[in-house]
């Protein structure tokens, strides 16, 4: 299906309003599974397989220009912060752009993005539930995670060159946050919490050791949860590991951040962040420090209610190599 089918097809849910511009860049990001593939995926996109987790990020660009329709505004992608991982395989953009449509009551957000090499990935979100509002050109309307619910429409998916593609489900939340840059592979999902949306982890900064320059961020928390970080060169699975909700993606042995000042609250955004001194990894046995070569495992536990009952949960697990 192409990028205008999918325009068409969507935009007719909302009506007319208006969008004012943004002001700074931020990151739009979601995730999914690969349900479905059509035709054969080749070359560069040979490794994609069914089930495979799916992260897209996409750097917006901070002025906007008038879209298609009265109430739209259309915002150029930024190539440099944007990708798309689909299993173990990483694709960038080559160009792009994302399209705000608000009503009111409801708004449309489509990413229509070409890929490095050929193809296309697109994201559409019609959002029923809490619309993107505006109501000056502040950039900081923009921010916070959209539920994907049962009132809620959405597409994502990718064509490849030669015709194949793949769609994606089980995407539970869009992010619009700061844009920072981004380092690190997520290679193992959160599972949904009490919000309805899963728990996410990034690494921002970079992946250079010697600059000691790395922030972890875990957010589509619960509100005011306390949680830490955790870290191990390994990674691992274990399901529901001491009656969590979640998944413990990382391997023995695993360190804790619950050092002075390192444990966190989520406070009312729903999210906290700890920046790592990288000559201080913690371990069971004690401290250490990366070194260039070395891939780490990063990953945060967090405390949740579910009907009343006390519970804990993880967010997605991210692998970063050190430069």
């Amino acid at each position: 299906m192409t990028r205008n089918t999918f325009k068409a097809a969507l935009r007719a849910a909302c009506v007319a309003g208006l969008i004012t511009v943004a002001s700074a860049d931020v990151r739009i990001s979601a995730s999914a599974d690969v349900q479905n593939l059509f035709g054969a995926p080749s070359g560069a996109y040979s490794s994609v397989a069914l089930g495979d987790l799916v992260q897209l990020s996409i750097r917006v660009a901070e002025v906007g220009t008038p879209g298609p329709s009265p109430s739209a505004i259309t915002y150029d992608l930024v190539p440099a912060g944007s990708s798309v991982q689909v299993g173990s395989a990483s694709f960038a953009f080559a160009a792009g752009t994302v399209e705000v449509d608000h009503s009111g009551s409801s708004a449309t957000l489509i990413a229509a993005c070409d890929l490095v090499g050929g193809g296309e990935f697109h994201l559409i979100f019609v959002d029923t539930t809490a619309p993107l509002m505006f109501s000056s050109n502040v950039i900081g309307q923009l921010l916070g995670t959209y539920l994907i619910s049962e009132t809620s429409t959405h597409a994502f998916g990718a064509n490849f060159p030669g015709g194949g593609g793949i769609s994606m489900l089980g995407v539970t939340d869009v992010r619009i946050s700061d844009f920072e840059p981004a380092v690190g592979s997520v290679y193992c999902p959160g599972v949904v919490n009490s919000t309805g949306a899963q728990g996410h982890v990034e690494a921002l900064g970079q992946a250079d050791a010697a600059a000691n320059d790395l922030r972890l961020r875990a957010s589509g928390l619960p509100g005011n949860a306390a949680g830490f970080f955790l870290a191990s060169r390994a990674q691992g699975l274990f399901s529901q590991p001491g009656g969590s909700l979640g998944d413990l993606c990382l391997g023995s042995p695993i360190g804790r951040f619950v050092g002075p000042g390192q444990v966190q609250n989520s406070g009312a955004a729903g999210e906290f962040s700890l920046q790592l001194d990288l000559t201080q990894m913690p371990t069971p046995t004690g401290s250490v420090a990366v070194t260039a070569g070395e891939t780490w495992n990063f990953q945060s536990w967090y405390r949740d209610t579910v009907g009343g009952t006390a519970v804990s949960n993880f967010t997605s697990a991210l692998s970063v190599t050190f430069l």
